[in-house]
């Protein structure tokens, strides 16, 4: 009896939520742990994550060469190399612009290749009509995706809708609790509407999650010292691992 109730639930839910079933690319079984594993590494914004997830694609990818979302991977990987300066932006752009071209060439409905072509458009070539473009159609394929919510999180801040950009940036946490991006983004966010104790919390959640993330003990330091307390900051600064960021807010507590 319980089986006939369960399978009725099932059948009533997919016709209410879900209508189709979802569809799902498919790979081999290593490659796709090999593109989990990546996904992993890659979240956790820290420079030898990012060299983990770029070898770990390459070797699904060798495995599976037409494996689209392991192609939408790497241009993300690329783009966060070229924004966080471990890759010349001239050079780590185009890479991540061609690896999501090649995923959309294979699977014209991956969301995530068209979020980074966004990403692109959005930091790389200025280009906020294209990113609006790039980002509404990642969510028209993929409205749930916790990393595209994040990216449009970004854009609306850009477009100095920081309201919107924090709800977004929560909704994004409150669906992928477990990836230190999302607390990353809300700890840059949320000074500017003066929630400095908010973005202290999301800064040590993003560090508890992943220990040495650059920035976020930046971010951290500038909301102590917006909260008038530059000795805390100092400490908090004296901590980052981004050697820009660190001097930078070094520079900031001791004036």
């Amino acid at each position: 009896i319980q089986d006939e109730i369960a399978a009725a639930v099932v059948e009533r839910l997919e016709v209410t939520l879900l209508s189709d079933v979802p569809k799902v690319e498919e790979t081999d079984p290593e490659a796709y742990t090999l593109y989990l594993q990546a996904l992993h590494f890659g979240s956790l914004l820290t420079p030898d994550g990012w060299d983990q997830s770029r070898n770990l694609i390459e070797r699904a990818l060798e495995i599976d060469p037409d494996y689209a979302p392991a192609w939408a991977e790497l241009s993300r990987t690329y783009i966060n190399l070229a924004g966080y300066n471990l890759l010349p932006p001239d050079e780590g752009y185009p890479l991540g612009r061609a690896a999501a071209e090649k995923a959309i060439t294979l699977a014209p409905d991956t969301g995530p290749a068209f979020a980074a072509l966004g990403w692109i458009a959005l930091n790389y070539n200025v280009d906020m009509e294209a990113a609006a473009w790039y980002f509404k159609r990642a969510l028209e394929l993929d409205p749930q995706n916790p990393r595209t919510i994040r990216n449009v999180a970004t854009f609306s801040y850009s477009l100095g809708r920081l309201d919107y950009a924090i709800s977004l940036g929560e909704l994004s946490v409150a669906r992928d609790p477990v990836n230190p991006s999302g607390y990353f983004n809300l700890t840059q966010h949320y000074p500017l509407a003066g929630r400095y104790e908010d973005a202290i919390t999301a800064a040590e959640t993003a560090l508890r999650l992943s220990p040495g993330m650059p920035g976020a003990n930046y971010f951290k330091g500038e909301s102590l010292l917006r909260m008038g307390q530059p000795a805390a900051a100092l400490e908090s600064f004296e901590q980052e691992t981004d050697d820009e960021w660190r001097v930078k807010g070094i520079a900031l507590a001791l004036f």
